[in-house]
């Protein structure tokens, strides 16, 4: 899996950070802690996960995503990446603390590389029709506001 990120648009690093760690309780018998949502097909040939890396894919200009996940899903996650074809880095949680946790190992993450990118922080269970405007909406304003610290 690739480790690296490298550089967007206008010199910014934008590095999408996947958060895949939740096993989807409220949509048992559907999601299992065996088979969580993220990895489920909603809409139409494609899970949630793959369609949260493609878009990641398209924002970041092609910049590999860092997947958060708990031990018990890693190869599920290695397997829906490869599937797709998608290189990126795989961060285990040692156990689901919910987003804080999780965005803050990104956050260490890209500090331990000596790298202090844009974390474009997606949950990998939402379906965002529209990639277009969310590209531009992400390189547009999210990015000039994390710029000024907001």
């Amino acid at each position: 899996m690739s480790r690296g990120s490298g550089p967007a648009e206008n010199n910014i690093t934008i590095q999408p950070v996947i958060l895949a760690g939740g096993v989807g309780s409220r949509l048992w018998p559907l999601s299992r802690a065996s088979y969580p949502k993220q990895i489920m097909d909603f809409v139409g040939g494609k899970s949630l996960l793959k369609l949260t890396v493609e878009r990641c894919l398209k924002v970041s200009g092609g910049i590999a995503p860092w997947v958060i996940t708990g031990v018990e899903h890693r190869f599920l996650i290695e397997e829906q990446l490869d599937d797709y074809g998608a290189e990126g880095t795989i961060i285990l949680e040692p156990c689901g603390k919910n987003t804080a946790p999780a965005v803050a190992a990104a956050a260490f993450y890209a500090r331990r590389l000596g790298q202090d990118p844009v974390l474009l922080i997606c949950p990998s269970d939402h379906i965002i029709k529209g990639i277009d405007a969310f590209r531009k909406t992400v390189k547009g304003k999210a990015v000039g506001l994390a710029q000024e610290g907001l």
